[in-house]
């Protein structure tokens, strides 16, 4: 028991250090007779050679070419050399980020205009009557528009009436027309330089 005692400290110390060796032994041996070209050759003798070399002719000898058909031209019977496997990539590249955001949609519609069209009217005439009352003609698209502030006579346009359909009368002085474009609802006014 003495005996054993003495060594055994010395025996644990020194079996991690031999398998370490044992494993970096057997890792050159492998990389050595890989860069050889040692590994995964399988191992010939002459008459497993001959073997070989006798199944490949025979092989060779139950492949008959194919015949042309009639009519189509001879071609010198020469051999096709094969071609070269198609690449695969077994490991493409992989992106694990979000697809982006659909584009938008568009739309044929245009978009609307920010600001009305200009005023289509110009002034024709301008008169203040006896009383005090004033009166405009306007031009429009070949028309006439008489209209006046404060009257009550009959085929003359006042205040909250709409011309061409488009344009409301909000105010009439003696200075201004104020006209309210109802597609939009903004308002514009036509000086009278007054």
């Amino acid at each position: 028991m003495k005996h054993v005692r003495k060594w055994r400290p010395v025996v644990e110390r020194t079996i991690p250090w031999l398998g370490l060796a044992a494993v970096v032994l057997c890792a050159r041996a492998i990389v050595s007779d890989w860069d050889r070209g040692k590994v995964a050759r399988p191992v010939t003798t002459p008459a497993t050679a001959a073997h070989a070399q006798r199944a490949v002719a025979a092989r060779r000898a139950t492949v008959k070419p194919i015949a042309p058909a009639p009519g189509d031209a001879a071609e010198p019977s020469s051999p096709v050399p094969a071609e070269p496997p198609a690449f695969v990539d077994l490991f493409p590249r992989q992106d694990w980020a979000p697809p982006p955001p659909p584009p938008p949609p568009v739309s044929n519609v245009p978009p609307p205009p920010t600001q009305p069209p200009p005023l289509p009217f110009s002034i024709g005439a301008l008169w203040l009557d006896g009383k005090g009352a004033f009166y405009a003609v306007l031009n429009a698209q070949g028309r006439e528009f008489p209209v006046c502030a404060a009257c009550r006579k009959s085929g003359f346009y006042r205040e909250g009436d709409v011309l061409l359909g488009t344009y409301r009368i909000e105010k009439l002085t003696s200075r201004e027309v104020r006209f309210f474009y109802l597609p939009m609802k903004r308002r514009q006014q036509l000086s009278l330089g007054g």
